[in-house]
């Protein structure tokens, strides 16, 4: 257990580099995020879009793979929101290439999970 916890310390530093990713500098806390696109959208009518298309609405972005069950365990929370604050209320799976996962495998899953 204190080897863990030795490892977690250890690692604390770079676990914020991805939030350094293409010269962003970390959000504090009430700060706007950056008007980021996101490509490759999918279930949607649209192929990419960016925050700014949803300032009219609470945006909850999720980032996930399908190898993370923790990830995938939040899934009904976050439809539970989604059917609370309806219209109000955007989630945004977000899941990034490099977590080994393409579009065949995102689209698998799903249709597993139907």
């Amino acid at each position: 257990m204190r080897l863990i916890y030795c490892l977690i310390i250890f690692l604390c530093p770079y676990l914020g580099i991805g939030q350094m990713a293409n010269g962003l500098a970390p959000l504090k806390i009430g700060e706007r995020v950056p008007n980021l696109e996101f490509d490759n959208v999918l279930n949607a009518a649209y192929k990419s879009t960016r925050l700014g298309a949803s300032f009219d609405r609470l945006i909850i972005a999720d980032f996930w793979a399908t190898w993370c069950s923790s990830c995938i365990r939040e899934f009904p929370k976050l439809d539970s929101l989604q059917d609370l604050f309806k219209d109000r209320l955007a989630v945004l799976l977000v899941n990034n290439p490099r977590s080994g996962d393409n579009e065949k495998k995102v689209n698998s899953f799903f249709e597993k999970k139907r």
